[in-house]
């Protein structure tokens, strides 16, 4: 009855819409040079006496609809295409079809045309959210990280940015795939044009890509342009970041350098306590303090020559490495067989990481009659080393025991892409393909002869070769946006260890991947509804695939999992939106779900960690956001979500649930005050849930900061705290299988800080956008 009820409902909304417009005027604009289309063109319909009627604005893909009201009679009046930068159109309404319009650019930009009444800057449209910068107070939030932390559905922790309901999340700046969040921090908030979130990317995207973060800035300037932040924040300890980023522009030439430094010191707490309940009951407790430094320094250059409108070429090459680490954890640990006591430990452990690494990309953007062209090659290496030291003081017994170990990394990975995409009348379609090859190899000893059978030598080596062709397709039918895909995916991967083939641990994938999304709109684009199926892989990174146990302390080892297998998912979507109310809705299906699990170690009183497949794992998620702008000063967000897992795992006897949903609400606020100052406040909190096989514990957390423009809003000064309360913990616990385990730990995460940024002109952004290979994700990178 619900069913029938729901139909009823999509029925008489597109009945009433069908039914009740007389006339509707659609087509397409594009640029009379690139034959690209434009976005956010105004369309306006005017009488003779210059009298704004009606207006409508241009989607992603450069098509209008103006649904003109029952009392107006458009033949005879004018239709008027103006866009920043461009000539403006004006047309004599005699059709509703007025195909594609070309706009030529002008050499100065025009005055806008702007549309009467009022239109938010936010929108949702076929799974997509934009919003509008320009036409935000988030125009003046500071830089791009500090706009996302506003938007609806993003959460941000230890800056990594992660979409609701979604898994791994790519960020693009003008088509660039980022390889580091700092980007983010060189961006300032005033040159960003409007930034897309895409719950459902299409097949150009990485079968494993969870959602896109698209960013697209303003109009660059020429001659020298550049940005310069720091920061300086204070916890436990002190944390210092420098970055820089400088470019030239002239006559089709570009140039660009950037630098970053950051300096990373914090003092963490911790306590566990973990029962075991083996053959024997045993009973390990835990107090550690954790102190880390690290100093991480990045450098990159490129450059880009225009050859003309039509052609582009570029090449970057940017190394970073790590400088001065140094982790150092004091423990005292406690062990009980029963209710006696076996051993009491003390424990001083150093860990010395280090490591570098290189990417360079390649990249060619042409125009063939009315084919675009795009094509992409990165490639990257890389190694990590980390040498510890735990030295064990053992006071029941009175024993002294100390273990050295050695872990090493090191990376290639080489790809290539290529794009080929037209528009054809009110829709476009895109070919493609790719190819990754990825070479892994890790190593692991330690110096202790008792150690050697549990916690022998290995060396492992993956080698990875990727195949892939994409085709998309959008259009525009009867008013619907639809688009639909198919991504072919082939893996050949091959497993060594210690110099051995080994047959299990090697695989070969052959997948199809299908995205589907129709979305319309209703009540004169106030109202847009899509519905979206896409299916998704998650491959295990390399390493948790990983073939050596390596040594934590007497109590706790880790491992990683060689015959890991893929994850796949099927992920339905539905959005609905109107004015500023945003909902969204996923469901999603688990095949071979890779989860961490705490497990006993053989039947010794020893915990090992890793991660394991697990079938008959199910989710729903389900966000509301509320986002409306007030007095043009005041810019209040409230979002509420719900997400709910559907897992049950037997152990031994018994079958456990974890089953326990998440709720949250927060509440983001944007005061601007006059004297280009703001003020921004954020608020969350959280229901204890399961995720996975652990149980989250509840929390919140307060975040706050006030920001000054100076010099015409190309220097900004902010002030602000994070974790004001110092209410948010990173607190779980978690049953599997023998193991309860749980943890209680002060991460540090409650600071104050001051920051600067200076911008000078709109810096030039490099055009490349890298090969969108999520094999790098995979890597055990910088």
């Amino acid at each position: 009855m619900n069913k029938c009820f729901f139909l009823s409902i999509i029925f008489f909304c597109l009945r009433t819409v069908v039914f009740s417009q007389t006339f509707c005027i659609k087509g397409t604009v594009v640029s009379s040079d690139t034959q690209a289309p434009l976005e956010f063109v105004n369309v306006v319909l005017s009488d003779k006496d210059g009298k704004i009627l009606q207006g409508a604005v241009t989607d992603s893909l450069g098509r209008f609809n103006l649904i003109v009201d029952s009392h107006v009679q458009p033949i005879g009046k004018d239709l008027i295409f103006s866009y920043l930068g461009y000539e403006s159109v004006r047309q004599s309404v005699d059709k509703e079809n007025f195909g594609v319009i070309s706009l030529t650019p002008s050499v100065k930009a025009l005055q806008e045309v702007v549309v009467a009444g009022r239109r938010s800057p936010f929108s949702m449209k076929g799974g997509t959210f934009t919003a509008n910068i320009q036409r935000s107070i988030l125009k003046d939030a500071g830089n791009a990280m500090d706009v996302l932390r506003q938007l609806p559905l993003i959460n941000i922790k230890n800056d990594i940015v992660n979409i609701f309901g979604k898994g791994e999340t790519l960020i693009y700046i003008d088509n660039k795939e980022l390889h580091s969040n700092e980007d983010l921090l060189k961006l300032s908030s005033k040159n960003i044009k409007k930034i897309d979130i895409i719950t459902t990317p299409g097949v150009q995207y990485s079968a494993s890509v969870g959602a896109v973060i698209r960013i697209t800035t303003t109009t660059p300037d020429e001659g020298f342009s550049g940005i310069i932040h720091t920061k300086v924040q204070r916890g436990e300890d002190w944390s210092e970041m420098l970055l820089t980023n400088l470019s030239y522009a002239k006559k089709g030439f570009s140039f660009f350098a950037d630098y970053s430094l950051q300096d990373l010191r914090m003092k963490q707490k911790q306590q566990t306590n973990v029962e075991i309940n083996g053959l024997t009951h045993n009973l390990i407790q835990s107090n550690n303090s954790l102190n880390l430094s690290r100093r991480t320094h990045s450098l990159g250059i490129a450059a880009e020559y225009k050859v003309s409108e039509k052609h582009l070429f570029g090449i970057k090459y940017n190394h970073s490495l790590i400088g001065n680490g140094h982790y150092k954890i004091y423990g005292a640990t406690t062990a009980y067989t029963g209710s006696k006591k076996d051993a009491e430990y003390s424990q001083i452990s150093h860990y010395t990481p280090n490591g570098n690494g290189g990417n360079m990309n390649m990249f060619y953007k042409g125009k063939f009659s009315k084919w675009s062209v795009d094509f992409n090659a990165d490639y990257i290496y890389g190694q990590t080393k980390t040498s510890a030291s735990y030295d064990n003081n053992e006071h029941v017994k009175n024993v002294r025991n100390i273990v050295n170990s050695n872990s090493k990394n090191d990376y290639r990975l080489g790809a290539t892409r290529l794009e080929l995409s037209r528009a054809i009348g009110n829709s476009s379609v895109l070919f493609g393909a790719d190819y990754a090859r990825t070479r892994n190899n890790s190593y692991y000893n330690n110096d202790d002869m008792d150690l050697q059978n549990d916690l022998p030598e290995t060396f492992t080596t993956n080698k990875q070769d990727l195949y892939s062709l994409f085709f998309n397709y959008k259009c525009n039918p009867y008013d619907f946006d639809i688009e639909m895909g198919l991504r072919y995916e082939f893996v050949n991967q091959l497993y060594y260890m210690n110099g051995a083939k080994r047959d299990d641990q090697s695989k070969t994938y052959s997948n199809v991947f299908p995205t589907f999304v129709i979305s319309r709109p209703f009540f004169h684009e106030k109202m847009n509804m899509a519905l979206s199926y896409r299916r998704v892989v998650n491959r295990p990174s390399y390493y948790q695939l990983r073939g050596d146990v390596q040594y934590n302390s007497p109590y706790s080892y880790e491992a990683g999992n060689p015959l890991l297998k893929n994850t796949y998912i099927d992920d339905i979507n539905y959005t609905i939106s109107y004015l500023d109310l945003n909902f969204i809705a996923s469901y999603k299906l688990y095949h071979d779900k890779i989860l961490f699990t705490i497990d006993q170690f053989e039947d010794k009183a020893i915990t090992i960690s890793r991660f394991t497949n697990v079938d008959g794992f199910k989710k729903i998620s389900i966000a509301s956001v509320w986002d409306p702008t007030f007095f043009k000063i005041w810019n209040p967000e409230i979002e509420v979500g719900f997400e709910k897992q559907f897992f049950k795992l037997s152990n031994a006897n018994a079958v456990n649930s974890y089953n326990k949903p998440y709720l949250y609400i927060s509440l983001y606020n944007i005061i601007r005050f006059p004297h280009a100052l703001s003020f921004v406040t954020q608020a969350k909190c959280w229901t204890s849930y399961h995720s996975g096989v652990s149980r989250e514990r509840n929390g919140m957390f307060v975040d706050a900061y006030l920001q000054k423009h100076f010099l015409n809003k190309t220097m900004a000064l902010k002030i602000g705290a994070e974790n004001i309360f110092n209410t948010y913990k990173d607190k779980w616990e978690m049953a599997f299988n023998t193991v309860n385990y749980k943890k209680d730990a002060n991460d540090d995460s409650r600071f104050i800080y001051i920051s600067l940024i200076y911008n000078l002109h709109n810096a030039k952004k490099y055009a490349g956008k890298g090969t969108r290979n999520s094999e790098r994700n995979r890597l055990n990178t910088l």
